[in-house]
């Protein structure tokens, strides 16, 4: 499961090299919520890579879910020839084993605290606590 400040990297896979201008995204469902995966990298090449980073609240114990187009938002991605690549994913694999869980339980409270051992010089101590 992934948690809080990890990032989820999608890489996307075209037949011919692409050029991105500004920041495309993919939307994600982590948990009933919609996040983006935005354009991170691979611009001239055919592989990019979108990525999230999880933030606290993130949860979805069955797995996330990733949209089947690429949202532009006000940029593009274009062949050499200036030809627009396709928006739809066309193989989206299954992620139902990408968990998130960014619940932070602590360890239980100290009931009690004990001062076990002060040394003459007060430079150590010694402690117990159930």
């Amino acid at each position: 499961a992934y948690s809080t400040a990890s990032t989820l990297d999608f890489q996307l896979t075209f037949n011919a090299n692409v050029i991105v201008v500004n920041n495309p995204c993919i939307d994600l469902d982590i948990g009933g919520v919609t996040r983006e995966a935005c354009y991170a990298s691979g611009s001239g090449g055919n592989a990019l890579i979108f990525n999230y980073t999880i933030v606290d609240g993130d949860t979805d114990a069955d797995g996330v879910a990733l949209n089947s187009f690429i949202d532009l938002k006000t940029g593009s991605i274009m062949d050499a020839s200036s030809n627009t690549a396709s928006l739809t994913l066309s193989t989206i694999p299954s992620l139902v084993a990408v968990l998130v869980d960014t619940a932070t339980d602590g360890p239980d409270p100290v009931a009690v605290l004990n001062q076990t051992n002060l040394s003459v010089d007060r430079t150590q101590a010694s402690f117990s606590w159930v």
